[in-house]
């Protein structure tokens, strides 16, 4: 009897330590494009997605990101002109605006964004302009004016005078916050850099992926032992280990396709656009636009993934899309099917199901973040 009350004791234990679906879990972020920020709830008993609430109006806004500790949204946008925005997030789940500063490299808006493990610095990419800005953070989560800007030179084409522009696309600080990765789809690489006690980026390295594969987004792995890096123009998923001391990357499996050889006759276009890490650790998901399709991807102990599934998104071109905290739901966002479609994951296969009536119509929808 002592030793069954021990066995109910330790399951409720580990029970109570998983997460769960509390209602600010089950709470979501749409950028819309021209068309503001969006919030959105999924009824966790019912897996239903709820109606979409407009809860700021922003001009042509993109990716969005939250401070590590305070209940603050920031965005990019070109609002008036090229900005990055926070707004303090009310119980309520409104949103009011805190402050903006301009990102000051012409007219380009910033493509991507991230916020230092601290909360001391946020950190932007411009595509457009080939760039990368720093701003400091004030202890209220307020955005100072920018402290750094700095751009990625051009590539020269192997056998030609002509170059090819750097294109930042995405950027993350390492689980630390002492590297920032930089996706480079125009140079083909992972741009390193070292961050300083000031926030201040300092150039570490780089690692370098196949000739016009488009590095896009990349995840660490939970452990923070790998990172997967999503290709757009080549479809694949590069792994590599991760030297957290050194700061460095090291290929470790080939590029791992997202969909089949035969899939690419589908559609007159192809690319990929987002990547999640399962909050298992043992599940990867990429976005595919052209086939309309997440991919799914189980993880090894060593790292290395393998394609088990594709599932259609029931939208067309999914921009983007997101897991929530605990790893129940995935919510596809169509840009060109303006609409966010709903699905349940099978924590063990992996699997994706589509929940049926649960897509709601949401303008050029191009970013779905979960709130922690």
């Amino acid at each position: 009897m002592q030793k069954l009350i021990l066995s109910l004791l330790s399951a409720w234990l580990l029970l109570i330590q998983l997460p769960s679906a509390s209602a600010q879990q089950n709470e979501f972020y749409v950028a819309s494009g021209d068309n503001g920020i969006y919030r959105l709830t999924i009824n966790g008993q019912k897996n239903r997605l709820a109606k979409p609430q407009k809860v700021a109006d922003v001009n042509h806004v993109g990716f969005l990101t939250q401070h590590p500790t305070k209940a603050i949204l920031y965005a990019v946008a070109n609002h008036n002109e090229a900005v990055v925005m926070g707004f303090t997030k009310h119980k309520n789940g409104q949103l009011s605006m805190l402050n903006s500063q301009a990102i000051n490299d012409g007219q380009t808006a910033g493509t991507h964004l991230a916020v230092h493990p601290s909360g001391k610095w946020l950190t932007t990419v411009q595509y457009r302009t080939g760039s990368v800005s720093v701003f400091p953070l004030a202890a209220d989560g307020q955005i100072k004016p920018r402290s750094q800007l700095i751009h990625h030179q051009a590539v020269k084409q192997q056998g030609s005078k002509k170059t090819k522009p750097a294109r930042p696309h995405w950027v993350g600080y390492s689980p630390d916050g002492r590297f920032v990765f930089i996706p480079d789809l125009g140079q083909d690489q992972i741009v390193i850099y070292q961050v300083t006690e000031q926030g201040q980026l300092q150039a570490h390295g780089f690692s370098q992926v196949k000739k016009g594969s488009g590095p896009r987004h990349m995840k660490f792995s939970k452990d923070g032992n790998f990172v997967y890096l999503l290709n757009e123009l080549a479809m694949t998923v590069s792994v590599f280990a991760y030297d957290a001391q050194q700061g460095t990357l090291t290929a470790i499996q080939d590029d791992q396709a997202t969909i089949d050889e035969a899939d690419w006759r589908t559609a007159s276009r192809h690319s990929a656009s987002e990547i999640r890490v399962h909050a298992n650790g043992q599940l990867i998901y990429t976005a595919n636009r052209g086939h309309d399709s997440i991919s799914i991807f189980k993880v090894s102990d060593n790292g290395q993934i393998k394609r088990i599934a594709n599932e259609s998104v029931r939208g067309a071109e999914p921009r983007n899309f997101a897991l929530d905290n605990t790893g129940q739901w995935l919510v596809s966002a169509g840009l060109a099917s303006n609409s966010l479609s709903l699905f349940t994951v099978d924590p063990v296969s992996g699997l994706l199901q589509f929940q049926r009536g649960q897509v709601q119509a949401v303008p050029k929808p191009l970013c779905v973040l979960f709130w922690r």
